[in-house]
């Protein structure tokens, strides 16, 4: 599967995008199909940025 990974620490883009599909979400990983989230954090846990 092809995926396209952005670092949201380094690009502000990035984070503004990812707080906008998540609704303000700031838990890392985030990974979104077709344009909506499909899943925020890695197994239900994640990092806060």
């Amino acid at each position: 599967m092809e995926f396209v990974e952005y670092d949201v620490e380094q690009d502000r883009e990035a984070y503004e995008r990812m707080l906008g599909i998540t609704g303000g979400n700031r838990t890392v990983p985030v990974i979104v199909e077709h344009g909506k989230p499909a899943q925020a954090g890695w197994m239900g846990r994640g990092c806060i940025v």
